[in-house]
Formats: structure tokens, C-alpha cells, sequence
């Protein structure tokens, strides 16, 4: 237990995760076994999870494991809560955490009239990439 204090960092609202956040959830590592933080915390303090059962946050702040800001609830719940509080949606272009080009390389793109492999080799991205920016496939938004 001394080992999972020492990854948590107790604010005056949340307990926030500072161990491995992957994804902005923390992840704890025991006994060979990885855990998604906050229902490890939960199982340690709480007690044990019901299997299927989901772990929800009523803050919203992925890296809390502050028992007191989670509650048990289905699959259901956990959809609908992801919904009325819109964070279904997938962060577009530029703004997604992966994207290696922005707006503007979108449209130098497109107007490029060389060769999909040589503006490929421009950008950093593979043919197929530019190739489904030019056919509109992908970065549709732009």
C-alpha cells in the first residue's frame, strides 16, 4: 500500500495519479499484474469490483483515484455518462495528439502538383497518406 500512496497526490478536490498515465489514465503494476489506477485504488480502499462492472468519475479528471469522485455503474451508465457530458468526440486535424501535420500542410497538400511519393517524403508521412488527403478520405474538415 505504501508503494501506491507514493504515486497519488492528494489536491484539495482530487487524488490525482502521478505513476504511469497512459492515455491520462493511471496504470499501477502488482505483483506482475497491471491495474487501471483508480480501480486499484478503489478495490484497496473500497473493496472489490463486481466483474463487468465500470468505474466511473464524477470529476471528469482521468488521473483521480479519490474514491469519494468514483461510482460503480454498467457499461450503460458509463456510455451515457460519456455523452451528456460530450466526451465522445474524437479531437479533429491538428488537435487529435497524433497528428504529424497541421491545417496549412493540409492545403500545401492539396495543391501540390508533384508526385503523392515525393510530397510524401516532404511531409514525413507515407503516399497512402497523401493520397487519401487528396481524395478527401481523410482531414475532410479542411
Amino acid at each position: 500500500m505504501q508503494r501506491m500512496w507514493s504515486k497519488i497526490k492528494k489536491t484539495k478536490t482530487c487524488w490525482l495519479w502521478i505513476g504511469s498515465l497512459p492515455q491520462g489514465y493511471g496504470r499501477f503494476k502488482e505483483n506482475g499484474k497491471s491495474w487501471p489506477a483508480h480501480r486499484y485504488v478503489w478495490t484497496k480502499l473500497k473493496g472489490p469490483i463486481p466483474e463487468s462492472v465500470c468505474l466511473l468519475h464524477k470529476c471528469d479528471v482521468r488521473n483521480c483515484v479519490r474514491p469519494k469522485h468514483l461510482f460503480l455503474g454498467s457499461r450503460a451508465d458509463n456510455n451515457a455518462d460519456m455523452m451528456r457530458k460530450k466526451r465522445n468526440r474524437q479531437p479533429k486535424g491538428e488537435q487529435h495528439h497524433r497528428a504529424k501535420l497541421t491545417n496549412s500542410d493540409i492545403i500545401a497538400i492539396r495543391k501540390d502538383t508533384r508526385r503523392q511519393i515525393d510530397i510524401a517524403a516532404d511531409y514525413g508521412v507515407k503516399q497512402h497518406i497523401v493520397s487519401r488527403i487528396k481524395r478527401r478520405k481523410i482531414w475532410r474538415h479542411i
